[in-house]
């Protein structure tokens, strides 16, 4: 491995384009576009929209919920 590729893999990125956001939630892109990108904030670039890991990390725990008695 490169320096340069060691320095890129020790970055954690601020914002994600839809298709690397949805494998972070482990979605499809199309699951991404129906069900979360409505939901949090975008960045617009040009045609290009990222998406905040902040703002994904927040709909994720506002979605998350303990499993009711007897699911799993």
């Amino acid at each position: 491995m490169t320096a340069a590729e060691k320095r890129r893999a020790a970055i954690r990125p601020v914002c994600y384009r839809a298709e690397d956001a949805a494998v972070a939630l482990g979605l499809s892109p199309d699951a991404f576009r129906e069900h979360v990108a409505a939901h949090v904030r975008a960045v617009p670039l040009g045609r290009l929209r990222l998406y905040r890991v902040a703002d994904l990390d927040t709909w994720a725990d506002r979605r998350a919920r303990l499993p009711l008695e007897g699911e799993r």
